[in-house]
């Protein structure tokens, strides 16, 4: 299989990935802190406008399992794209000094654009380490 028809055969169930994202994120905005700020910018509660505020928040926190496994679905579709199709060999500055090497496996998500300093193939390499392996704790990969 291509690069071209992995996108083209995983296209449609990425859109409706983010499209789900969408919706759950419109469902369940935080609540804001805005009405109780006082003149010089202090949130000022009582407690039961606090009470209220925390059940608030709890509820918007409802769907961020859901949210969650979205959202890792959508990196996994991503790493799987550059491990199989990346053929990068050429390690950035800015992956060198986060212990990438051109004899790592890494050096393939060395690729895309940089933010925050570090290129996009590596923040799915990352997130995809992060989402899979969260609950064991502290990664052992040293670039997650």
């Amino acid at each position: 299989m291509s690069a071209e028809t992995y996108l083209e055969e995983t296209r449609e169930a990425v859109e409706g990935l983010f499209g789900l994202l969408a919706y759950y994120d419109q469902l369940t905005p935080p609540p804001s802190l805005a009405p109780f700020l006082d003149e010089h910018g202090v949130v000022v509660l009582n407690r039961s406008q606090t009470e209220d505020y925390m059940r608030a928040y709890e509820e918007s926190l409802a769907f961020e399992f859901s949210k969650a496994t979205l959202a890792g679905s959508i990196i996994q579709v991503a790493h799987k794209a550059l491990s199989e199709f990346s053929t990068n060999s050429i390690v950035s500055p800015s992956a060198m000094r986060l212990g990438v090497s051109e004899s790592s496996h890494q050096v393939r998500f060395s690729v895309g654009r940089e933010v925050h300093g570090i290129p996009a193939g590596l923040l799915v390499y990352a997130g995809r380490i992060q989402y899979n392996h969260y609950e064991e704790g502290r990664p052992k990969n040293p670039i997650a």
